[in-house]
Order: structure tokens, then sequence, then C-alpha cells
């Protein structure tokens, strides 16, 4: 988040990157010369004013002083683990039991890295991602950024509304926040209630004594600009640890968790961690977070299903959006083609019910086919109802905080309408 002192020489630059250094404004002029030594101007393509511009803007503003300080931090651990790395490394072991121990330090060392390195490179690709950003021509009167203002909402009506229009679940908000703007998610802010303009949230600014397992914690005093909400739509959809297992659990003779670490390491399954990046997905360090936490991309795993798995593409879903299709959004509206379709008998009045409702229904008919024997429960729902697994699986997973009072009420049997509700001795 830029202060408000502080004047960005990217945004100043909009427009100007092409031209010659003579074309721009006396007071542009001299700042650039300033700003860009001991490099020049003329000697550098558009693309790389552009990244200088950024580079500067992210070293000189004051409302960054947190993330500077963050990096500073992350060096000096680098250079330290390269040291103990060095020394272990030239440590002599004598016994199997020193060889033993020098090992494990040398992969903690190596793990921790690589940890670090990852933490890089999406800092990288944010950074890439905001220099290489598009500008309006010179002589626009057009910013090339707009600057989105308030109102602001609080977490909880933000995930509401992303719910409402996407689908989206407090995890993928996460992903979509750790992200942010520049590369398809979302910025969010702190103390907006407060402070105008609102600082800049960002994980990256998380103390190093921060749970690594807990990502949501911190959204909770978040805010999001409303506007920005309203018209945000996701590049990438984002899918659990927790939730792919269950999702690929039905596939005959699939070890599921030793099929996703294999996958991951193929470099076809790409996760994400909103605070420390990695998991045990892709890294031994029982530290980390486990695969049931991890993010994995909704479009990576669609891609295994159909390669891999056999599993078609869902039908049916509409242009824009995701295979996997968003609940409470095109299947959950009146009128669409689920809504229409004939109610089975253990759902008689499915059409009207809502996208919790549903999801309850669901959890009924699912354990009682379990009950019976039934292992393929999840294709015989979807095709009791005309829609893919997919979406049985979408519904599901709105069950899985919940509460106790409402994991209580959908275990409870339900009594039939031609009995009188009183219990036979």
């Amino acid at each position: 988040m830029l202060s408000d002192e502080f004047q960005p020489l990217r945004r100043a630059l909009v427009g100007w990157f092409d031209v010659n250094e003579s074309a721009l404004p006396p007071e542009l002029r001299q700042r650039v010369a300033d700003a860009f030594q001991p490099l020049r101007w003329e000697t550098l393509s558009p693309e790389q004013r552009r990244s200088v511009a950024v580079q500067r803007d992210m070293a000189d503003d004051p409302a960054l002083e947190g993330e500077r300080q963050f990096w500073w931090q992350h060096v000096c651990r680098v250079i330290e683990l390269e040291g103990l790395r060095q020394q272990w490394t030239l440590a002599p072991a004598a016994t199997v039991a020193e060889l033993a121990t020098k090992e494990a330090r040398l992969r903690e060392i190596a793990d921790e890295l690589k940890r670090l390195a990852a933490l890089e490179a999406a800092d990288a690709g944010r950074r890439r991602a905001l220099s290489t950003r598009r500008t309006t021509p010179a002589g626009s009167a057009v910013p090339a950024e707009a600057t989105l203002a308030g109102p602001y909402v609080p977490f909880p009506r933000a995930l509401k509304l992303l719910n409402a229009r996407q689908g989206a679940s407090a995890e993928e908000l996460a992903a979509w926040v750790f992200l942010g703007e520049t590369l398809g998610g979302l910025r969010a802010f702190l103390d907006a209630n407060d402070l105008d303009p609102p600082p800049r949230f960002s994980y990256a600014a998380l103390g190093q004594d921060h749970d690594a397992h807990d990502f949501m914690g911190p959204l909770m005093g978040t805010w999001y600009a409303l506007p920005e909400l309203e018209r945000f739509r996701p590049q990438d959809r984002f899918i659990t640890g927790r939730a792919l297992l269950e999702r690929w659990t039905s596939q005959p003779g699939l070890s599921t968790r030793a099929f996703i670490l294999a996958k991951v390491r193929e470099s076809r399954l790409r996760e994400l961690h909103p605070v420390v990046g990695l998991t045990q997905a892709s890294c031994s360090d029982a530290s980390l977070p486990d695969v049931d936490e991890t993010l994995f991309y909704v479009s990576d795993v669609e891609a295994i299903e159909q390669e891999d798995l056999g599993v078609e593409p869902g039908a049916g879903a509409e242009a824009g959006q995701p295979a996997m299709d968003a609940i409470g959004q095109s299947g959950d509206q009146a009128g669409t083609p689920e809504a229409a379709q004939a109610a089975p008998p253990w759902a008689p009045d499915w059409p009207k019910l809502g996208a919790d409702q549903r999801a309850r229904r669901l959890q009924q008919r699912k354990r009682e086919l379990q009950r019976e024997g039934v292992k393929d429960w999840r294709k015989r729902m979807a095709a009791d109802l005309a829609i893919s697994g997919r979406r049985v699986t979408q519904y599901l997973e709105r069950l899985r905080d919940a509460d106790p009072f409402t994991a209580m009420r959908a275990d409870l049997p339900r009594t039939s309408a031609d009995t009188t509700g009183k219990r036979e001795r």
C-alpha cells in the first residue's frame, strides 16, 4: 500500500516509458535522472525502464518498510544456512551415528533452503508481473492502473459475496490474497475501519513466530475494497488437499496420497501455501504443513483427471466458468439447467432447496448408500440428479467445516410424513 506522501515513480511515468528522455516533462526528467543513477534512460528499453521504476518504488515507499525488513531477515537466514551447510559438509563423521546425524542435518538445511527459495520465486513472479503490466500510450488521459477506493468490507462479508458470485471457499480467498492483484488475485487491507487509506496486508509480513500451518487466522482481521470484489474474476481456482484426497478416493486401485505426491514430483500438480509456500507434498520436512493443508490448482487437477484417470471434463459447464463450477452460482439459481432436472425420490424438493440444504441432503444420502455397501455413491447420486461428480463433491465440501449442531442434524434420521412421530415401544 502506497503512503500519502510517497508518489510512485511508476505511476508518474505511466504513458512515458516508450518516449525519449528529451520528451519527458522537466520535473519528471530530473526525477528520472536521480532515481535511475547510475543507469541512463536512453540505454534502457521500455520494459527495463518500467522494471527500474518498480524497483525504486519498492525500495523507497515507507509503507513497505515491514516487507523490506522481512526480506532482509530472509537473506540473512539464507546466508546463515549456506554457512551451516558448508560446515556440516566438511565435518568428519567417524561413526555410523555421526554419519546419520550429519546426513539428517544436511537434509534439514536443504529443505529449509528449498522453502526459502520458493518464497523468493513467488515474490519474483509478483514483481515481474508488476513490472511488465501494460500502460496507456503517452498523452492518454486514462490512467493505466486506477486505484480502487472504498468502501471496504470485512472478511466475512467479502467471503459471503465471493461465495455467492464465484462459489469461492475461504481457502480460495486466502490463495487469491497470497497471489495479489498482479497475479490474478485480490488485495487485502488492515484497519480499514480506522485508517484512510488502510495499509496493505501481506503474508510476507507475518512474524517469524507465526504458526506455519495457520493461513486463515491472519485473514480474520482483513478488509477488502468493495468495487474490487464486485469486478473480480479469478484466473485460477483452488482445491484443498483434504478435498482432493476425498475426490480421488473412489478411483479403484489408487493410493490417493501417493498419487498426489507423484504428480507433484512430476511438476504437473502445483502446490500453494500462503504462509510457507511449500508443504510436505514436495518437501520431506515434517515441520511443514501436511498434504491436507495444501492448496492445489483446479486446472492441474482436471488435467490429471482427464489424462491419467480418463475422466471426461464436466458436461454443461458454461462458457467462461471453470469445469469445477461454483456452488451457489450457476447450479443453485432458478432457471439453470440443474434446477430444471427431475428430482429423485430421495430428494423430491431438490429444485427448491438452497445450497446448504442440498449439501445436507446429499450427506444424508451418502450415509444411506454407504450403509447399503455402495462404493460408487458419488456416481450414483450424480446420476440421480443429472449433475457431475464434481458438483456432488463441491456440495459436500460445504459441510466439512460445519458446526457440531449442523453435523448432528445431518446424522439424525428424518421422520416420514405418514408416521405419528411417536417412538415405538
